[in-house]
């Protein structure tokens, strides 16, 4: 059967400098159905750190300037574009206030948000009236909201006082392609030094950036010297934690490794992930750690703790309890050393496939339209 008629979907987000959203967007255009879907990517104010791979796999890319998240131009541009487009279902990612009005009034057409967690953040970052605009903008000109973990879809469905049926959870999934699994790859490390390992941006209030120089410090007081602590990524508070490692005298044990390209193959070499977040609506680099063999000691909160709890190569530890960090690493490294996790590989291949994910999503949009 050959279908001349494709569904067109729009897929909406404000460029961030981050990745992690973009990293999905990039797996959902990756595995979508293309003989079905005919997709397009609009990214408000800059385009995402993975803007050139979907590219390449020749989707139409549009990014639309913006001086900010108000600024009125962009979203004159952005309704002319979808307009151009005629999207039969509109897919939203984490957009500044007043684009799902815009989107409305521009297509007329079924809008879905995929909401990535922002109701704490914004808490955190003093802004929760962005909740309340949020609140109406659901319930106004959203079908659906799909969340990534089902505490995020009770936080969502109290905060913005949704009815349950219309909060969908679909877990994240990864691509597995890209997060390589070699048991063999002690053979070829230092075996005497440990290696932990940080990804992510570098931002107290959610991430809890400033909670590793303290577990470094930790470490040292549990008589482990000999580690190192990668910190990958970049972010707002570097300078605040790079002057926290001197202050605290771990210059020697912790290594700013900045943005990199080539975090799967970092994540490789690393033995232990730490994930001191404050906040996660799912923890998707805890999910692409395991899937290298890595194992993981994370806060045990909201999104991180639903995705991890079942897992055997991973320790939840209660958010901000630096000493109990320090001792899940330093019971870990004394089991395994430097072996690898299969274990952890087999839980992410058998839960959070990225392939999985992108079926779902498109399953939904069939839904949404009759």
């Amino acid at each position: 059967m050959i279908i001349t008629n494709k569904i067109k979907i729009a897929q909406i987000r404000w460029g961030e400098n981050i990745g992690g959203v973009e990293r999905v967007l990039r797996d959902i255009a990756h595995y979508s159905n293309r003989d079905i879907f005919d997709q397009r990517f609009f990214f408000l104010a800059r385009g995402g750190p993975y803007e050139k791979e979907i590219r390449i796999m020749g989707y139409p890319f549009i990014v639309i300037p913006a001086r900010n998240g108000y600024d009125l131009n962009m979203r004159i541009k952005l309704a002319s574009q979808l307009r151009d487009f005629r999207p039969d279902v509109v897919i939203v990612h984490g957009v500044p206030p007043l684009i799902r009005p815009i989107i409305s009034f521009a297509t007329g057409t079924h809008q879905i948000t995929f909401d990535h967690g922002e109701i704490e953040i914004n808490r955190r970052k003093g802004k929760p009236w962005l909740n309340y605009i949020k609140s109406i903008e659901y319930k106004l000109f959203c079908e659906r909201i799909i969340v990534n973990s089902a505490a995020n879809a009770q936080l969502v469905i109290k905060t913005h006082r949704l009815h349950p049926n219309r909060v969908q959870v679909i877990p994240l999934g990864i691509d597995l392609s890209q997060f390589q699994f070699d048991d063999k790859l002690v053979l070829s490390q230092d075996t005497s030094k440990l290696i932990l390992g940080y990804v992510g941006r570098i931002q107290n209030y959610d991430k809890g950036t400033d909670l590793l120089p303290l577990i470094a410090q930790q470490l040292l007081n549990l008589c482990l010297f000999d580690f190192r602590l990668d910190i990958i990524g970049d972010g707002p508070d570097r300078q605040n934690i790079e002057n926290m490692v001197k202050h605290l005298g771990v210059e020697g044990n912790i290594c700013f490794l900045g943005k990199r390209d080539d975090v799967p193959e970092l994540l490789r070499n690393i033995d232990i992930l730490i994930v001191p977040s404050r906040t996660e609506a799912f923890g998707l680099v805890a999910i692409e750690a395991l899937a290298t063999g890595t194992r993981v000691v994370a806060s045990a909160i909201e999104g991180l703790n639903e995705i991890l709890n079942e897992c055997p190569e991973a320790a939840l530890v209660p958010v901000e309890d630096v000493p109990g960090f320090a001792t899940a690493v330093l019971s870990i490294w004394k089991h395994y050393g430097k072996q690898r996790s299969i274990l952890g590989r087999r839980y992410v291949e058998e839960r959070f496939d990225a392939r999985r994910m992108t079926n779902e999503l498109e399953n939904i949009c069939r839904e949404t339209l009759g």
